[in-house]
C-alpha cells in the first residue's frame, strides 16, 4: 500500500550556478513493507542527483524516481479574475459619474460667480449690498474653487487606478490563456522495510540547474583599514518557493569542468582569389532566360553554365601534427569557502534578487599617490587592500571614503593573501606643477645641415599633508625611432626607475618630506630637410 509523504524544504545549498535541496518528511510506520510516495516536486530537478536516506528501525530497499503530467483546470482562477474585473469595472462607472456631476456642479457654480460680479457693482450703487458681503462672497467662490479641484484630482487619481488594477488583471487573464494547463512534476516513490512500529524520518536531497547566486561587495575605506563587506543576491527560479529554509552560499560550481585543448594554430601567405572572368553578352542572356522561365538550375555545373563562372576546386587540407601537450599542475589549495545564514529565510520562486549579508570583515590597506602629465591638474589617490583568508569572486563593488560614496568599482578573482588597488578618487594632499625651464636652440647645428633644440623641465612636488605614502609619478619626453631624428642623453637629478620608449617613472617616498623638486634636460638633433610631426614644444 502506498502511503503519500509530505515533505518540505529544509535545507538550501545555492551554488555560483545550481543549487542543492533537502527535503524532509516524518510520519509512523508499522512492521512490514512500505511503499512512500513523495509527489508533485519540481520537473526542474536533476533526476540523476536524487539521494534518499532517512532515520528509524528499518532499511530503504529501492527508490523509483518518474515524472509525471497532470491537466489541471484554470477555469477558478479565470472566473476569480472575471469577478474582480466586474467590480473594478463598477467603480470606474461609478467614479466617473461622480466625476462628470461634479464637473456639471462647476460649471453651475462659474456661471453663478459670472453674473454675481457682473451685478455686484449696481447692487453696491443702489446700497444693496456692501464691501463685507461682497468680500465673502469672493472667499466663498474661492473655497468652492480649491474644493472642486481638490475632489477632481481625487476623482482622476483613483479612475488611474482603477485602469491599472484593469490592466493587470487584463495581462493576468492573457498569461492564463486556455482553459486548462498542463502541469509537469516528478515524483519519488521509496520501498522500505520496516523492521519495528515507530517514527521514519526521511531526507531527499537533489540539485536543481535554475538557482544561482552572485556576490556583489560594499567597501567602506578609511585612513587606516578598508571594511569589506561581502553580500549576494540569490536567484529562486525553482519553481518552488524555499520557506524557513536553513540557506548555505558555496563559491562551488555545479557545472561540470571541461578539458579543452588547444588546437593548432596555423599562419600561412594570404592568397587573394583571382578577378572573375567578365561574362559574354550571350551568356548573360542566356542566363537570364532561364531565370524568367522558372528553370532553377541546382548543383554546381548547372550554376556555372548559367552564370558563366567556372569554380575552382578547395586545395586538401595538409594533415598537422599533433602538438604536445604538458599537463597542468592542480592547485587545492584554495579550497571551497561557504557561509551559513544564521537564520531561516524565505526566498519565494520569483526571480528577483534576495540580497542576502554574508561576512564583514576589516582589511589592511595601504595608500598611494599618483599624477601623469596627461592630466597635470588631478592628483590621484588609490588604496591598496591586502585579501585575509577569504576568496574574493568577481562582482561589483560600491566604494566609499569615510562613509562618502565616491563610485563603483570592479572586483576580480582575488585570492587569500591577495592585493587589490580600489577607491581610486581625487586628492589635494600634494601639488605637482611642471615647467619649461628652458628652451634653446643649437644655431651651430645649421651650418653643419642639423638643427638641435635643447630642453630644461622641471617637477615641483609640495607635500601639503604629511604622510607616509609613495607617490607614483609619469611624465613624457621626446623619443625617436627614425635615424633622421636623434633623441640626446638626458640628464636627471633624480634618475627614473624606467624610461620606456620615453615614458618616465618616479615611485618617490613622501615621507617626512615637504617638497621634492625633479629637473632633468635633452636635446633633440635632426637634419634640416626633416619636417618633424608631432611639432616639437
Amino acid at each position: 500500500m502506498a502511503v503519500t509523504l509530505e515533505t518540505k524544504v529544509k535545507h538550501v545549498s545555492v551554488y555560483q550556478s545550481g543549487a542543492r535541496l533537502t527535503h524532509i518528511g516524518e510520519l509512523e510506520l508499522k512492521p512490514g513493507k512500505n511503499t512512500l510516495v513523495i509527489k508533485k516536486l519540481t520537473k526542474r530537478l536533476d533526476k540523476e542527483s536524487v539521494r534518499v536516506k532517512g532515520t528509524g528501525h528499518g532499511q530503504i530497499i529501492n527508490v523509483n524516481i518518474e515524472r509525471h503530467t497532470q491537466k489541471e483546470s484554470k477555469l477558478p482562477e479565470l472566473n476569480e479574475i472575471r469577478k474582480k474585473t466586474d467590480q473594478l469595472q463598477r467603480e470606474l462607472h461609478y467614479t466617473q459619474d461622480n466625476l462628470k456631476m461634479l464637473e456639471e456642479r462647476y460649471q453651475n457654480h462659474i456661471d453663478f460667480s459670472k453674473i454675481f460680479f457682473k451685478r455686484a457693482p449696481t447692487y453696491f450703487n443702489k446700497n444693496e449690498i456692501n464691501l463685507e458681503k461682497i468680500s465673502a462672497m469672493e472667499q466663498h467662490i474661492e473655497k468652492k474653487d480649491e474644493l472642486y479641484l481638490s475632489k477632481r484630482h481625487e476623482y482622476e487619481s483613483k479612475l488611474e487606478k482603477l485602469n491599472d488594477e484593469l490592466h493587470e488583471l487584463q495581462k493576468e487573464a492573457n498569461n492564463i490563456g486556455t482553459a486548462q494547463k498542463i502541469e509537469e512534476f516528478y515524483e519519488i516513490s521509496i520501498n522500505l522495510e520496516v523492521l519495528q512500529e515507530g517514527k521514519f524520518e526521511i531526507e531527499v536531497q537533489f540539485q536543481i540547474p535554475d538557482a544561482y547566486w552572485i556576490p556583489f561587495y560594499d567597501v567602506n575605506l578609511s585612513e587606516k583599514n578598508a571594511h569589506l563587506k561581502l553580500l549576494g543576491n540569490v536567484f529562486n527560479n525553482s519553481g518552488e518557493d524555499w520557506k524557513e529554509v536553513q540557506l548555505e552560499i558555496s563559491s562551488a560550481n555545479l557545472r561540470p569542468v571541461r578539458i579543452i585543448k588547444p588546437r593548432p594554430m596555423i599562419v600561412k601567405e594570404l592568397q587573394p582569389l583571382p578577378p572573375p572572368r567578365p561574362v559574354s553578352a550571350s551568356l548573360k542572356k542566356r542566363g537570364k532566360m532561364k531565370a524568367m522561365s522558372g528553370n532553377i538550375m541546382k548543383g554546381g555545373r548547372d550554376m556555372e553554365e548559367s552564370i558563366g563562372f567556372a569554380a575552382e576546386a578547395e586545395p586538401l587540407a595538409r594533415s598537422v601534427p599533433r602538438m604536445q601537450q604538458r599537463m597542468a599542475k592542480i592547485d587545492e589549495s584554495l579550497g571551497v569557502q561557504s557561509y551559513q545564514l544564521p537564520t531561516p529565510l524565505n526566498i519565494p520562486s520569483d526571480r528577483h534578487p534576495h540580497p542576502v549579508t554574508l561576512v564583514e570583515t576589516i582589511l589592511d590597506t595601504k595608500k598611494g599617490y599618483f599624477w601623469s602629465v596627461a592630466a597635470p591638474d588631478m592628483i590621484i589617490i588609490k588604496d591598496t587592500i591586502t585579501n585575509g583568508d577569504l576568496l574574493l569572486l568577481p562582482g561589483n563593488a560600491k566604494v566609499y571614503y569615510e562613509g562618502e560614496f565616491i563610485g563603483e568599482s570592479q572586483i576580480p578573482l582575488i585570492a587569500p593573501k591577495e592585493s587589490l588597488e580600489l577607491g581610486t578618487r581625487r586628492t589635494y594632499d600634494l601639488k605637482v606643477i611642471k615647467r619649461l625651464k628652458n628652451r634653446s636652440s643649437n644655431k651651430e647645428g645649421i651650418l653643419k645641415g642639423k638643427i638641435g633644440k635643447a630642453y630644461q623641465y622641471e617637477i615641483e612636488i609640495s607635500v601639503l599633508k604629511p604622510n607616509k605614502y609613495k607617490l607614483k609619478l609619469m611624465d613624457r619626453m621626446v623619443h625617436s625611432d627614425s635615424e633622421k631624428i636623434k633623441v640626446g642623453k638626458s640628464n636627471f637629478n633624480i634618475e627614473p626607475e624606467s624610461k620606456d620608449l620615453g615614458i618616465l617613472t618616479w615611485n618617490l617616498d613622501l615621507t617626512g618630506k615637504e617638497k621634492i623638486v625633479i629637473s632633468y634636460d635633452y636635446e633633440v638633433i635632426w637634419e634640416k630637410e626633416i619636417r618633424i610631426t608631432p611639432a616639437l614644444p
